[in-house]
């Protein structure tokens, strides 16, 4: 039997049609001794009743159209967001990028860049030091490192940002669309060490490019209107399953 990393259980979060109804709602949330299950009429389910397990050292791909809850269910798992209904149980550190740039300052170096990111990933000074080495050679930017951030391409960005990543070595890694941005040499990287690190670390990857997933995923997920509809374990057999999202 698989150890398991991630164990979700009957999740549900709802979600408010508009920002002024939405104030009341979570301060009703907030104060409430448990989550209320019932709708007001301004609310709509996100995600309802998703359960999932993922096993350590799976690549587990997770697709579906845009709405379909894929963001919110890992922003869940992440901590960002509260679940309504259900429970989450992780067993490791977890590293979450969603927007691989972010926390990146534009007028500061590339070099002052990887301390003040691998900082928000919980790394001290001397971890990071111990590390910049490897991360400058993993990034191929190393005559860049002493130029602001502000005037790299967006596909330098993308490199010295998911560099600074492999330094943090947690156990279960989400990733929301970050490889979707560089040149192919610089993706293929990224995808072949995720590929060598499944002895020690889970990958949860969220795109709507499926084709990343080809020879890339042991499993994909498909998700659809806030449930999952599909547990695939082949590339052919998920774009079946999501393509049959089109007509529901």
């Amino acid at each position: 039997m698989r150890n398991s990393i991630l164990e979700i259980q009957n999740v549900s979060k709802k979600f408010s049609k508009n920002f002024t109804e939405s104030i009341p709602s979570n301060l009703k949330n907030i104060f409430s001794a448990k989550h209320r299950t019932e709708l007001e009429p301004h609310e709509f389910w996100s995600l309802n009743d998703v359960s999932l397990s993922v096993g350590t050292g799976e690549l587990v791909g997770i697709i579906g159209p845009n709405g379909s809850g894929k963001t919110t269910l890992m922003r869940i798992v992440s901590g960002i967001y509260r679940q309504d209904i259900g429970t989450v149980k992780t067993n490791g550190r977890i590293a979450a990028i969603f927007a691989l740039k972010s926390g990146m300052h534009p007028h500061l170096t590339g070099r002052e860049n990887i301390f003040v990111k691998a900082s928000l990933y919980g790394l001290t000074k001397n971890e990071t030091e111990s590390k910049v080495e490897s991360i400058i050679e993993f990034s191929g930017l190393r005559d860049f490192m002493e130029r602001p951030f502000g005037v790299y391409s967006a596909g330098m960005k993308a490199k010295l940002a998911f560099a600074i990543l492999t330094a943090v070595e947690p156990q279960l890694f989400i990733i929301d669309e970050g490889l979707a941005v560089g040149d192919k040499i610089y993706q293929e990287k990224c995808f072949q060490y995720l590929k060598d690190q499944k002895h020690k670390m889970t990958t949860i990857y969220i795109t709507n490019q499926h084709e990343h997933l080809i020879n890339f995923a042991d499993r994909i997920i498909v998700m659809h209107k806030g449930t999952i509809i599909g547990d695939a374990n082949s590339y052919e057999e998920a774009e079946s399953i999501y393509e049959s999202t089109k007509s529901i």
